[in-house]
């Protein structure tokens, strides 16, 4: 079976039509949502640490810091959710998946297989 090799030209890597707009805008909302649910997460975990710092809580510190941490964790599902869609999420040039290569995935602008550069079309 033949490999397919892509061009890697200057300009190649940053697409100049609209038809990668869509995947743009879909992007960034998977990384925005990714982010929101992860600082909510422990935004809320702050809220509920009381029950695991004070001896005693009580009353109002208490329920707060229930409801803090059932939303904490909540919020946590959510981001695993969010991350696992940005995984599985195809790149538009190239059909693999744009954020898990073979030596990281952390969520950049740029495919890890083909070097489609999304933030160009900004």
């Amino acid at each position: 079976m033949k490999r397919r090799l892509f061009n890697l030209a200057a300009e190649n890597l940053i697409p100049s039509d609209a038809r990668y707009h869509a995947a743009m805008v879909e992007y960034a909302r998977l990384r925005r949502r990714w982010w929101r649910f992860f600082l909510l997460a422990i935004g809320f975990a702050v809220l509920g640490a009381p029950v695991f710092f004070v001896d005693r809580a009580e009353g109002y510190v208490r329920w707060l810091a229930v409801v803090g941490n059932v939303l904490s964790g909540g919020f946590v599902i959510a981001a695993c959710v969010s991350w696992f869609a940005l995984l599985k999420w195809p790149c538009p040039r190239c059909g693999k998946r744009f954020i898990l290569g073979v030596n990281d995935s952390l969520p950049t602008d740029e495919c890890k297989h083909c070097g489609l550069n999304l933030a160009a079309q900004g």
